[in-house]
This record gives C-alpha cells, structure tokens and sequence, in this order.
C-alpha cells in the first residue's frame, strides 16, 4: 500500500461529519413538526366533536383562546365589502377564494372564506345580493400566509394576504374578529352554487419525512465506510 492511500481521510470525514449533522438536523426538526402536528390535528378533532348547530365561542374567540372552532353564527352579509383572495390552485384551474364580511347579529364583523371561484367579483357580488342574512356554519381558524406572499395592493382592490387588520382600514370595517369563518353551510341558502369550502384537516407526514433525513444520514456514513475502509483494504 502507497503511503498517499494510508493517508487518513481528513477532508471527507469532515464532510461526511458536517453532512450527517445537517441530515440529523433536518430530522429532528421534521420530528419537532411532527409534534406541532399531531397536537393541531387533535384541536381539529375535537372542534369538529362540537354540534354543527351549535354556536361559535365567540366571547373566547375576542380573547383569541381557540386556535379552530366549529359551529355556526347569524349575520348579515357585506356584499358590497367582498373581495377576492388569491391567486388559488383547485384541480389545476386558477381562482380565488370569495371572501365576504359577516355582520353578527350579536355584534362584531367576522371575514367568511365562501370558497374558490374563478368568476368575476361583480357577478359573484350579484348572486348573493338576495341572500344577505344567513346562518353560516364553518370553522374558524386564525389567518395565516406565507413571507413569500405578494403586498396586498388595497388601492387596487387586490389580496394576497389575509391581513385582517389591513382588510378592515381598506374596506371601512369596525370590531372584526381575529379569525377567518371557513364556512361550510349557509343554512340552506344557496348562492352560485356556494360555499365550497371542504372539512380541512392538514396532511401528516412528518414522521415520514424525518424518516428519511435520518436514512440520508445512515446512507451517507454507509457510502463514506465503504469508500474509505472497505474499499481501501481491497487496494492494499
């Protein structure tokens, strides 16, 4: 054996090392999310054990307590403060999601999500105007959206993000709640063939995904084992 091929590797262990530390990372951070996960998917199961009929919590929903709830409210709908949310991919066609406030009866305004469409505003405006007060049943989750999102663009009457606050200075609206109404039902009214929204339940495969990492690690400590030793002996 040449003195240059008993050389210890020292360049490739450091890369193998820094490699199956990154790998690990990965991993154990998929397995951080995996626990987020599974605690999200049981506060959705038991706000989906609740009545439909039964009303939402809104006393605890003002104190921002539920991440979802499930129920139903009374309200009358601000046709004329609609607006489209978007853009959104449903079975590979482009549309929006309709997003109407809702006046409680009880007071306070709550932003409902009615669903994708891919119509104009106008003409979805005008299938709801005689189906103003209504009884929506849905989930109410707390907004969220990505860094990567566009600005909204208020002037324009554009929305990317559902930033509540920002929503109610552009369209004029008082007390709005801190949630989003997913709503599922409209108490019989039926308005151009909405709402179209879905049960939502987030996919889980987390624990898949942190499998993998740590298989990556295992391949790459394989690979630099089999180059280095095994390998090696068979020159010598």
């Amino acid at each position: 054996m040449s003195a240059q091929s008993r050389t210890f590797p020292v360049a490739a262990t450091c890369m193998m090392v820094i490699g199956v530390i990154i790998l690990c990372g990965l991993g154990t951070w998929q397995l951080y999310r995996l626990d987020w996960k599974q605690g999200t998917l049981a506060e959705l199961d038991y706000a989906y054990s609740v009545d439909e009929q039964s009303p939402l919590p809104l006393a605890a929903m003002r104190a921002g307590e539920p991440s979802f709830a499930y129920g139903s409210v009374r309200g009358e709908i601000l046709v004329d403060r609609a607006f489209l949310l978007g853009p959104r991919v449903l079975n590979k066609d482009i549309g929006m999601s309709l997003m109407m406030p809702l006046r409680l009866d009880e007071g306070g305004i709550i932003l409902v999500n009615m669903g994708w469409s891919g119509q104009d505003l106008s003409a979805l405006q005008e299938a709801f105007s005689s189906a103003q007060s209504v009884r929506v049943t849905g989930l109410v989750r707390k907004p969220y959206w990505s860094s990567f999102m566009p600005d909204n663009m208020p002037e324009q009457d554009q929305w990317y993000r559902p930033d509540l606050e920002e929503i109610a200075s552009a369209k004029g609206l008082d007390d709005v709640m801190g949630y989003i109404l997913y709503a599922f039902d409209l108490g019989g009214v039926t308005a151009a063939g909405f709402p179209r929204n879905e049960r939502w339940s987030p996919k889980n495969n987390h624990a898949q995904y942190a499998a993998f990492w740590f298989s990556m690690a295992l391949v790459l400590m394989g690979i630099y084992y089999l180059r280095f030793f095994v390998a090696g002996k068979s020159d010598e």
